[in-house]
């Protein structure tokens, strides 16, 4: 453990700038720990901090940043939700499309990767929407507003195109035929 002494930047004063050397896996690591105002840094606490890294109970700071970036490239369906409402603004039923989004498919895709999507999710989600006692046409909409987002996220290259022989959507029958009285 070391530090080097530098000026605060907001304040201007003099203060310490802990680094922690150590060795992990073979490989020598040198990292800061933290500054002695700012991240209230003191050499007990940068030395703890090396312990507990050399240990494997702490992440290093490249470790972390790398598992960030990893969390970073992962495209939920959320996220593609979000890029797909952007670039569809000028439709007109994009509202109608947001409160089917929030209604019917946010709790059960929200989180989900597209590619952790399955077609028993689909038949699972159809099931609950008919459950629900809602329309054959307000369940194949939300049905076919989930389909839209992912075609949308493949064409942008944001996600893998969907896999027929891995997600198959089987739309309920509609019946939208009115008799004149």
């Amino acid at each position: 453990m070391f530090y080097i002494t530098s000026t605060n930047p907001t304040s201007g004063a003099n203060e310490r700038i802990y680094y922690i050397r150590y060795y992990k896996n073979g490989k020598s690591i040198e990292e800061k720990a933290g500054r002695q105002h700012q991240d209230r840094m003191t050499p007990a606490k940068a030395n703890r901090l090396r312990v507990l890294r050399i240990e494997g109970r702490v992440d290093s700071n490249e470790e972390r940043k790398e598992k960030i970036r990893t969390e970073r490239s992962k495209q939920t369906v959320s996220r593609l939700w979000e890029a797909f409402y952007d670039a569809k603004q000028e439709n007109k039923s994009i509202k109608d499309d947001r409160n089917r989004w929030r209604s019917y498919l946010l709790k059960d895709f929200g989180n989900k990767l597209p590619e952790e999507i399955t077609t028993m999710d689909v038949d699972s989600l159809r099931r609950k929407l008919q459950d629900r006692g809602l329309a054959p046409g307000t369940v194949k909409q939300g049905l076919v507003l989930l389909k839209r987002i992912l075609n949308f996220a493949a064409k942008r290259g944001l996600c893998e195109p969907i896999n027929p022989a891995r997600l198959h959507f089987e739309m309920p029958k509609l019946n939208n035929i009115k008799t004149e009285t």
